[in-house]
């Protein structure tokens, strides 16, 4: 087991002691890859009797709330940016084809969207030209 694996069980053990032994009115939140040691350390009569999994796979439907996200970060973005009054007047805009393509680079990870409406939202950037430098991969040197 590496330094971090035991690091992060013992830090599983010592929320679930604290858990057992105090009645608080408190809940933890624990996400992580499923990485062995943990899963072991979840597996563990003093956790597992405490606990709750989640997996957050495809059966969850991850595309359609990235297509979600999307579509309101560009609302927004169609409202805020600098070149909201530009942007207000084209209609159709973002393209549907170019939201598919994001939400599928996305593959099921918010990370890649947020990053996206991150760079695109940037008030140095046309929203326009930055939406077609990440379709098409080419993005300009400054």
């Amino acid at each position: 087991m590496n330094v971090t694996a035991l690091m992060q069980s013992r830090m599983i053990k010592a929320i679930a002691g604290i858990a057992v032994s105090q009645p608080l009115q408190l809940r933890f939140l624990i996400a992580s890859r499923p990485e062995h040691e943990i899963q072991k350390t979840f597996d563990l009569p003093l956790v597992n009797n405490i606990s709750t999994r989640l997996t957050l796979d495809w059966k969850y439907n991850p595309d359609q709330d990235i297509k979600t996200y999307l579509l309101d970060a560009f609302n927004i973005i169609k409202q805020t940016h600098v070149l909201a009054y530009e942007l207000s007047e084209i209609s159709g805009w973002p393209a549907w084809y170019d939201l598919a393509k994001l939400v599928k680079k996305s593959s099921g990870q918010f990370i890649y969207a947020s990053i996206v409406v991150k760079y695109i939202s940037d008030d140095n950037h046309d929203p326009r030209e930055a939406l077609k430098a990440i379709i098409h991969k080419t993005v300009r040197g400054t």
